[in-house]
C-alpha cells in the first residue's frame, strides 16, 4: 500500500529500542471502476487534492461513460 501511495510509513521510536512502523492514510479516496472489457480502473485521490480537482476527475469519468 505504501508503493501505491495509499499510506505513508512512519517509525515510532520506543525507549526500549524496539521501534515500530506506523501506517497513516495518505490519500483522500479511491475510485474503482470496471470498463466495457471487464478490466478494473483505479484512481487514487492524493491527500492534498482540492475539491475542484475531485469534481473534475468525477466529471471526466462520467463523460467517459457517455
Amino acid at each position: 500500500m505504501s508503493e501505491a501511495e495509499l499510506v505513508a510509513e512512519e517509525t515510532e521510536v520506543r525507549a526500549d529500542g524496539h521501534h515500530a512502523t506506523a501506517y497513516i492514510r495518505d490519500c483522500d479516496g479511491v475510485f474503482v471502476g470496471i470498463d466495457a472489457d471487464g478490466a478494473f480502473e483505479v484512481d487514487v485521490l492524493p491527500a492534498e487534492e482540492r475539491p475542484s480537482d475531485r469534481l473534475a476527475l468525477l466529471w471526466s469519468r462520467v463523460s467517459e461513460e457517455l
